[in-house]
């Protein structure tokens, strides 16, 4: 166990601070891979120690997880939470500072940086916790977005999420005149409660979303998604949902018309769209061309002339049926 010092007066355990490392010293021990930014002890003439327990989703976390504390963008303090056989997984964590900042935490724990602002505020000579009840860092567990294999998903978070590398997002901006016109989410953070379609490298088989503190950079003032934070009941054929549908003979991916009553937690839908219309189709569908999707009939057989009549009886001459247009001869 790494404690530098011990007082014998009261049997008073102290934590590992900025007495006992210097600061290579320490960010060797606790950061070797260097996740997070170099802590310079000497930057701040204050301190302060916190004693906690790490919890991802109610359950604490062990040696695993590496715990950093920033000032806005200023690294101010940095640890592993460390095993005690009567305690637990205890973090006994020195942060540095000069004046009344609010300060944020920032967890790598299996392979995500998961961020959490609890409203903790930097006093100097202050404590937080101690070993009998520790101050509990309560981090939301990341939601994950299986994704189909061109790529692309729906989302809805409760949280604020940093944009993964490779990663896209889009809001709907109108669905009219036979096309769902998206647009690309501009900076890094997507903005919680919104629901989005989200689009990977082909092949990639899901999305972990972890919270953080940014603010998003864009603000979305349109968007016909829908997103749900809960899984939620719809009525049959009431709504459009990302998935497949055959057409021509082939699995089409696209929005298209859902048959089942119940969309699950953290997904989006379209609840408005044109009545008889069946669903959008991403055929030959590229980042470039994302903007412009054809709406098209997936379910719809029933066959026009070129005058746009239904007809039921087909002589000799050009027909169109499911938007492409054929010949009877």
């Amino acid at each position: 166990m790494k404690w530098s010092m011990m007082l014998l007066a009261g049997l008073m355990l102290w934590p590992a601070g900025i007495t006992a490392q210097t600061s290579e010293e320490h960010n060797a021990d606790v950061d070797p891979d260097k996740i997070f930014d170099f802590l310079d002890f000497g930057s701040h003439s204050g301190n302060m120690t916190v004693t906690a327990q790490v919890r991802l989703d109610g359950v604490v976390l062990d040696n695993k997880a590496l715990v950093a504390v920033y000032a806005g963008d200023e690294i101010r303090g940095k640890d592993r939470p460390v095993y005690d056989e009567i305690y637990g997984n205890i973090l006994w964590l020195t942060i540095i500072g000069t004046g009344s900042e609010p300060l944020v935490f920032k967890v790598y724990t299996e392979g995500n940086i998961i961020e959490v602002d609890q409203g903790l505020v930097f006093k100097n000579d202050g404590s937080v916790g101690d070993i009998d009840a520790p101050y509990y860092i309560d981090l939301p567990a990341p939601i994950t977005s299986n994704l189909t294999k061109e790529g692309y998903a729906t989302t809805c978070l409760p949280f604020n999420a940093r944009i993964p590398d490779g990663v896209t997002a889009f809001c709907a901006k109108d669905l009219s005149d036979g096309k769902l016109a998206l647009e690309k989410i501009t900076g890094s953070v997507l903005p919680k409660e919104t629901g989005l379609l989200v689009k990977a490298k082909a092949g990639t088989e899901s999305i972990a979303w972890c919270a953080t503190v940014t603010e998003p950079t864009a603000a979305i003032t349109e968007n016909k998604f829908v997103g749900t934070l809960e899984p939620k009941d719809v009525e049959a054929k009431s709504v459009l949902t990302l998935g497949y549908t055959t057409k021509d003979g082939e699995q089409k991916l696209g929005f298209w018309c859902y048959t089942g009553t119940a969309i699950a937690a953290n997904r989006a839908y379209i609840a408005e769209f044109t009545a008889g219309s069946r669903g959008v189709s991403f055929d030959d569908l590229t980042l470039t061309a994302i903007a412009e999707v054809p709406f098209t009939d997936a379910t719809d057989t029933s066959v026009y002339d070129l005058q746009g009549r239904r007809v039921s009886v087909q002589g000799p001459g050009l027909y169109i049926r499911n938007g492409r247009k054929y010949i009877v001869r």
